[in-house]
């Protein structure tokens, strides 16, 4: 009885880790004006990085982020969905590990949909942004990181 009482602790620790980790991805998705800032300290702002952009490379930038917000919004309705049904399968009578651990796989496949998702859209944008604009649309977005890393030093200056 001890393991399946130190597995459920596991998983709805695991779970509260996913919702929190999705939660703060989904909120760049789904925020729309308002605070820009304490409760997403640790999120790509793309609201405020959008502002460092002429009219013309702004408009692009959105176009792309909006071409991908449909998908990451079922991503997660997906996620939620089944975090629902993790939570249903933990408080029932009797433990189905092996339907918890379909359940969390599920769950694990949601997020790592929509994290490609989020990276492919950061991609895209570098792709269509010269160095500067990159510079300042980045340097932005990333700010409220307290560990920003620095950008890589050429390595040519190096030698």
């Amino acid at each position: 009885m001890g393991k399946s009482k130190g597995l459920k602790y596991a998983l709805i620790a695991s779970i509260a880790i996913n919702l929190g980790i999705v939660g703060f991805v989904g909120a760049q998705w789904y925020q729309h004006g308002g605070s820009r800032g304490g409760h997403a300290g640790m999120m790509f702002d793309r609201r405020a990085a959008l502002e460092e952009l002429g009219q013309d490379k702004r408009g692009e930038v959105h176009s792309i982020w909006k071409a991908r917000r449909d998908h990451v919004r079922g991503e997660m309705k997906n996620y939620i969905h089944e975090s629902r049904n993790l939570a249903a399968l933990l408080t029932a009578e009797t433990l189905d590990l092996e339907a918890i651990k379909e359940t969390q796989q599920k769950m694990l496949a949601y997020r790592t949909q929509a994290d490609t998702t989020l990276f492919e859209t950061l991609l895209q944008t570098a792709k269509t942004l010269n160095l500067q604009e990159r510079e300042q649309f980045f340097g932005t977005g990333f700010k409220r990181w307290k560990h920003h890393p620095k950008p890589p030093e050429d390595k040519k200056d190096n030698k």
